[in-house]
This record gives structure tokens, C-alpha cells and sequence, in this order.
């Protein structure tokens, strides 16, 4: 084997031991937040063990309408089961990454040999801004966020179409139009497609190929007529047609936010800034998940940086077409990186700010850095001064990143360094009060929560956590359940956390703490009734809760009327099939069964799921009878308790 060759692969391994070395801490981190709504489809239907439970397992996703079932399936690699563990989850996502830089590496070469670069130099380039991308601590919350897993997927496909469509190129110019067809109608496409199916943001595949289309491959070569046709059917089409579908997603006023599509545009270009300003200057810290302290632009000077940073993302989208033929890494990084963004940072009602939206748009940033460092190698005497500075920025990068997933391999101490770091967080703190509360110390806990409480009055994640802090202590304040009534008026059911913790609240009766009893617990569901939503699964949730109400009233004719108003506003049968089971168990064998038949006989005539993948993993459990199954395995059991066993079914009426 040559003498380079060897030489490559030791420091390709070298790389690769070294991302290992850096992001290894964070095998003795947990899950979080979302982790927790996500990875639990792996034993909703019990352990996956079959191909039916897989094709349940696999349309269950919900964290957008394609469901996400590629990076769902990567999760079996590491459990069939939930309940598991946290360290299979988070060494599949170190390997990920550290397989994303390869493909980052074989990418960037191609690259440099497409602006004409020798191959020694082409690789060194690749190597250093692989190497820069890869170690950057910034992805600590990508790669030790086990959900972020989708987001990293979604990277490695784009990379694997990114070097498909080069492979095209290269095909087309070699005059071999049919393997040229091949790699960019079907082998593209395809990663396109799984890209997709790994999260939404893979559809930007033909705008990122675009980029470097236009960027890198065609300044310095002209294009023949196969090239050129597959460019606009394969990448100009598809770009176009996605711009539409996003401007058709548009809304002034996104229902569950606090800020207009208007504000959010005038936000993001500040976010866009801050996050080029980490990416080239990284901090000790970060925000990591919490990223509700950015606040919303409600004026071009409010707050102040908000024009300048519009002014600022517009330079860098008119840069790229100035640099086009001077530097032509430099403009395909920026457009690369912006056109990494169209989706998650314009129109779509996301959250305003996330660090790991920057995973695969900045892959070509470091790139540029290490061309524009290494360019005047061949030309001065100052080669070995360049390659020490880029080595010295290299090993701050590595030091970061190995620091802060120590940091977040002890989730205790990561609660207080966020707590302390990220103020203007009411997640951050709610967080720290979190740990403080499991640690003991209540005081400290109940100290945070008032604090924040009282810049942040009608944030129900404080006020609720407030109630349990002091439900903890001995009990709970009437101050501190005025502060829940207005945080709950003000946000409803519709937010998430309200309801389950209304729900557990009325489920457990209230009786583990002193001062929240029935009546106020149930004044605590009124005024979270008074936020008005027609959605039916807002309807659905109004309904359920009160009935739990009436069931904690011990009025069972009215909890069971509200329990049948929320099936018919959203007939789900894992929803009969708790509200039956509550039913039995608080009012009696005969009255459930007779619920349960009554929704039966009523089927879900006139209601279809949501299209995309609720609508698929409803047909699933259709075609396979699932809850079919299910139900007439508890209405057996419910009539077992009945006097007169199974023939009591008739009677249940």
C-alpha cells in the first residue's frame, strides 16, 4: 500500500478516536424532555417482537406529519422495549456522528477536487474542516440529546445524497449518461426520501445540492446538456416546489404562540447571527435545550440588535452570487448554510431558537475556514504557522466539547449551571428547581420558582412546579394556587403540561397534598377551562377532564356524558379503552361495560385522523384489529365482575 495512502488512514483513525474521545462522557448522561415523549412508542403496544408490533411501533411517530419512521427504526438498535436504558441510545448517537464526519470528510474532498485542487491539498482541506465541524462543542446538544437523533439521520442521508449527485456529475462528464441518470434520478432521490422520513428537514436536499451545484461545480466547468437537464428537473423543480409548499404553511398568527409569523421573521435573522457568531466562537456554555430565554423582535430596533442582524443575514445572502468566482468555498459555505436554514428558521411556527438546527447547515463553514487558512501554503514560507493556528483553534474545540459533555454527563450539575447561566429561561430554572426538589432542598427549589414567578407571572410550567415544591414541603399555599388559576386562564388545556398535570392531580384525588383539595383542585380545572379552543383535540381534552372531575364528585351519569363528548369530538379506542377502565373501577362493572358497548355501537363514523402518519398508523392498528382485540379482552374481563359472569352482558344496560 502507498506510503499516502497509509498515511490517510492513520489520520482519518486518529480523527475518529479523536470525536470518540471527546463526545465518550456522555455515555453517563440521561434522557430528557423530549426523549421522554418520543422513545416511550418503543413499548406503547408492548415489546417489539414481531413484524406487527413493528409496523405499530414504526407509523407511531408524531413529531411531524411524516412521523419520522427511519429514525424511529434506529432506535431499535438500541431497545425493543420502554422502559431502557439511556447508554445503548447515546453510543448509536456517538458512532452517528462520528460516521457523519467521515461522510463530511469524503464530501469535502470531492469538493476540492471539483475546484481543481491536488489531491494532497483537496484532502487536507477536507480533513481540517471535517475535523473542525466535527469537534465543535456546539453538537454536544445534538449528539447527547437522544432524540436529536432524528436531526442526525436526516444529516447523514442529505451527506450520502450530496455525494450520490457528485457522483452523477462526474458520470455525465465522463460521457456516461446512464450511470449519470442512475446516481441523480434514483440514488438521490432515494436518500432524499430517507432523509425526509428522518425528519422534515431532509427535504432541503435538492436546495443543499443546488448550492453546491451552483457554487462549487459549475464556475469552473462548463455543463453539458445532460447535467444541465437533471439540475433543473431534479434540483430547480423540487427547490421551487418546496418554497410553495412552505409559503402555503404561512400563518399571521400561529395558533399556541406568543408572537406573529411577522415577529418571528423580524426574530430570526438574530438567531441566524448568534448562531455564526457561537459556531466561529465557541462558548464554555451554551443554551443547550433551553432556548426559550430568546426573546421575540416586536420592532425593528426592539430589541435593538434586530435591524442590524437583518441587514447583516442580507449581506450574506447577496454574498455568495459576489464570491461565486473569487471564492467559491466561501460562497457555497454561505449559501449551504443559509439554504440549511429555509425550513426551520423562516415561516414554519417553530420555536424561535434550537443550537442543533445548525448541525447540518454548518457543515461546509469549517470547510471554508480551513481553505481560505491553507491557500497561501503553497505560495509563502508561513505554512507551518497556519496549520499550528488551525491545530490550536482544533484542540480549544476538542476542550470545549469534551468539558461540556462532562457537564452534561452529571444532569445535576448541568441543572445548576443552566439555572445559573440562563436566567431568562423559566424552562432552565424550572429545571435546576427540578433537581433541587430531588435533592432535598425545598427551600432553594421554592426560593427559584418565586424568583422567576415574578418576571415571568403567567408562565404555568413555574406556577405548577411551584404547587408541587410546596406540596412537597407540607403544603400548598392559597397565594400559590391563585398564581396556577391565572398562569392555567391563560394558556388552557391546549399546552401540554396544564393537562397532565391536571389529569395525574385528578387521577391521584388530590390526596398526597394539604391545601390542594378537591375544591381547589377543581377551581384549578375551572380556570383552565376558561381558555376557549374548537380543535377537536382540544374539545376531547376539556371534555375528559371534566369528567374526571365528575368522577372525583362521585357523579357517574355526568363523567360518563363527558367521557362520551370527548369520544365523539376525538373517537380514539385507546381513549375508550382508559375511560372504561376509570369507569369500572369508580363506578362499577355494569356502568363501564354499558360505556364501553355504547362507543362501540357508535364507531368513529365522520371522524378521520390528521393525513400523514397518524392517518397510516390508524389504518395499521385497523388492519391488524389491534383494539379490536383489545377491547373485547376488557369488556370479557369487566363482564367477569358482573353478577351472572359473561351472559351479564346483555344486562349491562
Amino acid at each position: 500500500m502507498p506510503k499516502t495512502v497509509l498515511t490517510r488512514f492513520a489520520w482519518i483513525a486518529a480523527f475518529v478516536a479523536t470525536v470518540a474521545l471527546c463526545f465518550w462522557p456522555l455515555l453517563s448522561a440521561g434522557f430528557l424532555f423530549d426523549d421522554f415523549a418520543n422513545l416511550p412508542a418503543l413499548g406503547e403496544y408492548g415489546p417489539i417482537k414481531d413484524f406487527d408490533a413493528l409496523a405499530r411501533y414504526l407509523t407511531a411517530g408524531i413529531a411531524d406529519p411524516l412521523g419520522r419512521p427511519v429514525a424511529m427504526a434506529s432506535f431499535l438498535l438500541d431497545s425493543r422495549d420502554w422502559p431502557a436504558a439511556a447508554r445503548p441510545f447515546l453510543r448509536t448517537n456517538i458512532i452517528l456522528h462520528a460516521i457523519n464526519g467521515l461522510l463530511l470528510l469524503a464530501l469535502l474532498r470531492r469538493l476540492g477536487r471539483a475546484l481543481d485542487l491536488d489531491n494532497r491539498t483537496a484532502f487536507n482541506a477536507a480533513l481540517w474542516g471535517a475535523a473542525l465541524w466535527c469537534l465543535h462543542p456546539l453538537w454536544v446538544s445534538t449528539v447527547g440529546y437522544v432524540v436529536q437523533r432524528h436531526a442526525m439521520l436526516a444529516s447523514t442521508f442529505v451527506l450520502l445524497g450530496l455525494l450520490a449527485w457528485l457522483s452523477a456529475v462526474a458520470a455525465f462528464r465522463e460521457g456516461r449518461a446512464g450511470q449519470g441518470w442512475l446516481w441523480a434520478a434514483c440514488v438521490m432521490p432515494a436518500c432524499g426520501v430517507l432523509a425526509a422520513l428522518s425528519k422534515a428537514n431532509g427535504m432541503l436536499l435538492p436546495v443543499l445540492v443546488l448550492a453546491i451545484q451552483w457554487f462549487v461545480v459549475m464556475p469552473r466547468h462548463g455543463v453539458g446538456r445532460a447535467e444541465r437537464l437533471a439540475t433543473w428537473l431534479l434540483l430547480g423543480v423540487p427547490s421551487l416546489l418546496l418554497v410553495a409548499a412552505l409559503l402555503a404553511q404561512i400563518e399571521a398568527e400561529p395558533p399556541g404562540r406568543s408572537w406573529t409569523l411577522a415577529e418571528r421573521l423580524m426574530s430570526q435573522p438574530r438567531a441566524l447571527a448568534d448562531y455564526l457568531w457561537t459556531l466561529l466562537v465557541p462558548r464554555v456554555n451554551s443554551t443547550g435545550i433551553f432556548a426559550d430565554g430568546f426573546q421575540a423582535s416586536t420592532g425593528w430596533l426592539t430589541p435593538a440588535s434586530t435591524l442590524p442582524a437583518a441587514l447583516g443575514i442580507l449581506a450574506l445572502l447577496v454574498a455568495p452570487f459576489l464570491l461565486r468566482h473569487r471564492q467559491p468555498a466561501l460562497a457555497a459555505a454561505l449559501a449551504f448554510y443559509l439554504a440549511g436554514h429555509l425550513m426551520e428558521s423562516t415561516v414554519l411556527p417553530l420555536e424561535l431558537y434550537f443550537e442543533h438546527r445548525n448541525y447540518l447547515p454548518a457543515m461546509l463553514l469549517a470547510w471554508a475556514l480551513a481553505m481560505s487558512a491553507l491557500s497561501p501554503l503553497s505560495r509563502t514560507g508561513h505554512g507551518k504557522a497556519v496549520v499550528f493556528g488551525l491545530g490550536a483553534y482544533l484542540l480549544v474545540l476538542g476542550a470545549l466539547t469534551q468539558q461540556r459533555a462532562m457537564l452534561w454527563a452529571d444532569t445535576p450539575r448541568q441543572a445548576a449551571v443552566w439555572g445559573l447561566t440562563l436566567p431568562d429561561s423559566p424552562r432552565a430554572q424550572t429545571w435546576a428547581a427540578q433537581h433541587e426538589l430531588r435533592a432535598g432542598n425545598l427551600a432553594a427549589a421554592h426560593a427559584r420558582l418565586v424568583r422567576t414567578l415574578e418576571q415571568f407571572p403567567h408562565n404555568p410550567m413555574l406556577a405548577l412546579n411551584l404547587v408541587n415544591v410546596e406540596c412537597a414541603a407540607g403544603g400548598t399555599r392559597p397565594g400559590t394556587l391563585e398564581q396556577a388559576a391565572r398562569a392555567l386562564a391563560r394558556t388552557g388545556l391546549r399546552v401540554d403540561m396544564n393537562h397532565d398535570w391536571l389529569r395525574d392531580r385528578l387521577l391521584a384525588e388530590a390526596a398526597s397534598c394539604p391545601g390542594l383539595d378537591k375544591p381547589a383542585l377543581f377551581a384549578l380545572v375551572d380556570a383552565a377551562l376558561e381558555h376557549g379552543s374548537r380543535t377537536p383535540r382540544a374539545l376531547a381534552r376539556r371534555e375528559r377532564i371534566q369528567g374526571l372531575v365528575a368522577v372525583g364528585q362521585g357523579d357517574c351519569p355526568r363523567a360518563r356524558q363527558h367521557f362520551s363528548d370527548a369520544l365523539r369530538s376525538q373517537p380514539r379506542d385507546s381513549s375508550a379503552y382508559g375511560d372504561t377502565a376509570l369507569l369500572a373501577s369508580h363506578c362499577g362493572a355494569g356502568f363501564a361495560l354499558s360505556f364501553l358497548r355504547d362507543y362501540r355501537t357508535a364507531g368513529r363514523d365522520g371522524f378521520v385522523e390528521k393525513p400523514g402518519m397518524p392517518r397510516l398508523h390508524r389504518a395499521v392498528l385497523d388492519h391488524q384489529g389491534y383494539w379490536t382485540r383489545e377491547l373485547d379482552r376488557l369488556e370479557t374481563l369487566i363482564a367477569r365482575d358482573i353478577p351472572g359472569g359473561q351472559d351479564a352482558r346483555e344486562q349491562a344496560d
